[in-house]
């Protein structure tokens, strides 16, 4: 019922816009298959999360199997995937050598380099780009509590290390899976000192985001749907206009609080960032049966019953297949399920990337004062 009424409250378009928003992109997560064995005889209950079962380093194969399929339907809407990047991942040699004390992070470009299946990856995202089939933005510099990891780490703690030995920082480890308690919560910290190292990180993220890709990211999407309001002053800072996000912000408070702040479509921060809420999950990866679908059509439907673009959560973890290639062979099978759906119930579909709708709903407020 409250994500009706903010739906009902949140901007309006007659135009069938579809947005598709993919998470993770450049982050390391589990390194490999053997890696997922040694978690599995430590007692990792590894296959409860299909994260932590399926998500790693994008290889070049898969960022060519999913452009190959957006190539695919070039005549018919011209879908882009707005790609949100981690542009950096622990400098996990280093971070040893100096015995856990001090954090360190290689770009995101550099882990591509270091592994033989992912060397030509960042080509294929800027061919992507020329092609108009992806837009990259920014998710976060590490998808990871730094500094909550770094604690774990100078004390000892087991499992900590045993990912460190992986190269690794989270998986699941038992009961239910919970970004918080597995350190993904890259904004989760709530004390002054955590706002200013989050200062320098956003800071870090931008200019290595530019470095990347030759140009700043107007979105921003953080991770696990966790930020506080007082990192959007700095976010304005680095020219982020548009926050990617949930219907739901959690807010962090106090010694691992969370409050919940409400924000609807188009809806301005108090230094002008105008906030894009999702409202359609496309996450086959996590799906029983194939029939699963039909809600991701049902949620499409609604939003354009509600005069609002579909805007489409669908995680890196769904087009990865370097632990399982059959992951990503039945997934890019849904997505062409997918893609070819939309353009048969809505052949007048527009597809556009985070920043280009976050543009239009801008243009149009302004025409309408």
């Amino acid at each position: 019922m409250r994500e009706k009424f903010l739906a009902r409250r949140g901007w309006k378009t007659r135009d069938k816009i579809v947005v598709i928003e993919s998470d993770d992109w450049g982050m390391v997560r589990t390194s490999s298959a053997e890696s997922l064995e040694v978690l599995r005889e430590g007692g990792f209950k590894v296959d409860e999360c299909c994260y932590t079962r399926y998500d790693a380093l994008e290889s070049d194969q898969c960022v060519n199997s999913l452009l190959d399929v957006l190539h695919e339907f070039k005549n018919k809407g011209e879908p882009i995937f707005t790609l949100n990047f981690v542009v950096a991942n622990p400098d996990f040699e280093i971070i040893k050598q100096k015995r856990y004390k001090e954090y360190h992070y290689e770009p995101f470009w550099e882990s591509y380099r270091k592994d033989n299946l992912s060397e030509n990856v960042l080509a294929g995202i800027k061919e992507g780009i020329l092609q108009g089939a992806f837009s990259p933005q920014l998710h976060a510099r590490e998808h990871l509590n730094v500094r909550k990891w770094l604690r774990l780490l100078e004390k000892g703690d087991s499992d900590t290390l045993l990912l460190f030995g992986l190269k690794m920082y989270s998986a699941h480890r038992k009961g239910v899976s919970s970004c918080r308690e597995e350190l993904l919560d890259a904004f989760g910290g709530s004390q002054k000192e955590d706002s200013e190292f989050y200062n320098k990180v956003l800071l870090d993220a931008q200019d290595l985001f530019r470095k990347a890709f030759g140009q700043s990211s107007r979105s921003f999407i953080a991770p696990c749907y966790i930020w506080s309001p007082v990192l959007e002053h700095q976010l304005q800072k680095i020219d982020v206009r548009f926050l990617q996000g949930m219907y739901v912000q959690r807010v962090p408070t106090g010694i691992g609080g969370i409050s919940r702040k409400l924000n609807y479509l188009g809806r301005k921060t108090k230094f002008g960032q105008v906030h894009l809420i999702r409202n359609v999950f496309f996450e086959p990866v996590q799906w029983k049966d194939r029939t699963e679908i039909n809600t991701t059509f049902k949620e499409i439907s609604n939003a354009f019953k509600n005069n609002q673009p579909a805007i489409i959560c669908s995680h890196r973890v769904n087009y990865i297949g370097r632990i399982d290639s059959e992951n990503r062979r039945r997934n890019l099978i849904a997505l062409r399920e997918l893609l070819e759906g939309i353009w048969s119930k809505w052949p007048d579909v527009q597809f556009m990337s985070s920043d280009q709708l976050g543009e239009k709903i801008v243009q149009e407020s302004l025409c309408a004062e």
